[in-house]
């Protein structure tokens, strides 16, 4: 059962990070470097015009992530602790 935990709140856990920093679409004649987007960087160099870097570049819509979606995760983790007879004090 705690496997089962852990590899949903890892499921969970990739999704969320998926949301937080998008995915993105590139087109290597857009003259940008690719790594410039994985960073943070406030100037990218645009080597084939701005035109052909933002016609060249996409940034795909978020997934929207439901407001229960992590409490599924934790009324299984609840029942999990009544069944062992445990408390975790580390979730405050």
């Amino acid at each position: 059962m705690q496997e089962e935990i852990n590899f949903q709140k890892e499921a969970k856990r990739k999704l969320a990070r998926r949301a937080i920093n998008g995915t993105r679409l590139w087109d290597p004649m857009s003259g940008i470097n690719p790594n410039d987007l994985l960073e943070d960087k406030p100037i990218i160099m645009a080597k084939n015009g701005i035109d052909k870097a933002v016609n060249g570049v996409h940034t795909m819509d978020y997934p929207q992530l439901p407001v229960h979606y992590f409490s599924d995760i934790n009324d299984m983790q609840r029942d999990f602790q009544k069944l062992t007879y445990t408390v975790d004090v580390t979730q405050q």
